[in-house]
């Protein structure tokens, strides 16, 4: 999502301490409880004290109109702690996919979407379960 808005990898770097020094650099450093809830085995907690850069400062020179909902999507992705972060039922509820769901939105070609909301009965169960259908699904214009 966050390559999709600015471009470029969010989080590049050629191994994967690459990877997670642009992750800390980006979101700041883990508490020790978020590192444990990723990997019990890591006892040792040596990371540098690193501030998170907002979400403004990552994805500079966007509109920040069309970021408030980009950003608190892509903050709920990333959290450190896997408990914490939201689903992927409770994100296809989320507001940022809200222009989706309008049942009159054209791709920019003019022709309409493809089909976006053809659940199997499984997914259609587990979004009932989340208590999310009706926030999911296109609102049908009467």
């Amino acid at each position: 999502m966050g390559e999709m808005l600015t471009g470029l990898p969010l989080f590049a770097g050629g191994t994967s301490i690459d990877q997670l020094v642009e992750i800390i650099r980006i979101r700041g450093t883990p508490t020790y409880e978020e590192v444990l809830s990723m990997n019990q085995e890591y006892v040792e907690f040596k990371f540098p004290s690193v501030t998170p850069q907002s979400w403004e400062e990552v994805f500079a020179g966007r509109e920040k109109d069309d970021l408030t909902e980009a950003c608190d999507l892509i903050t709920k992705f990333l959290q450190y702690n896997p408990k914490n972060r939201i689903t992927c039922y409770e994100a296809l509820a989320h507001p940022f996919f809200d222009d989706l769901r309008k049942t009159d939105l054209k791709l920019p070609n003019g022709n309409d979407l493809p089909p976006l909301f053809d659940f199997s009965e499984k997914e259609i169960k587990k979004l009932e379960m989340f208590k999310i259908l009706d926030k999911v699904l296109p609102v049908k214009k009467k």
